[in-house]
């Protein structure tokens, strides 16, 4: 559940960010790469909570 907590406002957060940024931006292209590029790092930034909760159980489950 720990997990949940940190990924949801982070993945909401990141979604929020790429749609100002292409308002912003008037969905020009580099607009279009911003959103692409929050997105991805809200991804990767999933995953490595992913991975460092696996890690913690490992050690402490």
């Amino acid at each position: 559940m720990f997990i949940y907590v940190w990924a949801l406002p982070a993945f909401t957060g990141g979604v929020a960010t790429a749609v100002i940024l292409r308002k912003v931006v008037n969905e020009t292209l580099i607009g279009t790469l911003l959103g692409v590029i929050a997105i991805l790092h809200v991804l990767w930034f999933f995953f490595w909570l992913s991975g460092l909760y696996a890690v913690h159980q490992v050690f402490h489950g």
